[in-house]
């Protein structure tokens, strides 16, 4: 071949290139990531089908303006509005946003909303010591993970969602 040096296909061509995303969901992550990765102290990372972001959150990141994006202050954190879409079955909006009172080391935050629910039903915020599991009455979508740097104060560990939840599969 013409090309002596091996060319290292990046996180962010793997995981858009993989034939999992339809075209406008593969453009819209490609932005996203692009604006995000390079940031100081952002890892991003392929974890089998997913992507992991993890590190200090960027201050010139609009997180208030992405769904379910986040604020911290101290030992709280504020989740913004957004909804997770079960294709052809329902949404489970997050009309306004949700603080969370943080109190262990270890702190996942999460969204959930219950099996089965297909009239009109919110989903809930709550936060947990250990990373949430769905089980066979919830959906639960981990969002953030927190970490206590000293008593009362966090520093986000790792981004598990960005942005509005989009389930093609009737897993409920």
């Amino acid at each position: 071949m013409g090309n002596a040096q091996a060319k290292t296909p990046n996180l962010r061509t793997n995981f858009v290139n993989n034939g999992l995303l339809k075209r406008a969901e593969k453009n819209r992550i490609a932005r996203l990531l692009t604006n995000i990765v390079g940031r100081r102290g952002i890892k991003v990372r392929n974890d089998g089908n997913r992507v992991v972001i993890s590190g200090q959150a960027s201050t010139s990141f609009p997180w208030s303006k992405l769904a379910f994006g986040y604020s911290l202050n101290g030992d709280v954190v504020t989740i913004y509005p957004g909804t997770i879409r079960m294709h052809g079955i329902a949404e489970y909006p997050l009309p306004d946003s949700a603080d969370v009172a943080l109190s262990g080391s270890t702190e996942w935050v999460y969204t959930e909303v219950a099996r089965g629910a297909v009239t009109l039903t919110t989903a809930d915020i709550k936060h947990s010591a250990t990373e949430p599991a769905t089980t066979s009455t919830h959906l639960r979508v981990p969002l953030y993970k927190f970490t206590s740097t000293v008593p009362g104060t966090y520093s986000l560990a790792r981004i598990c969602n960005m942005g509005d939840i989009n389930l093609d599969t009737p897993i409920m």
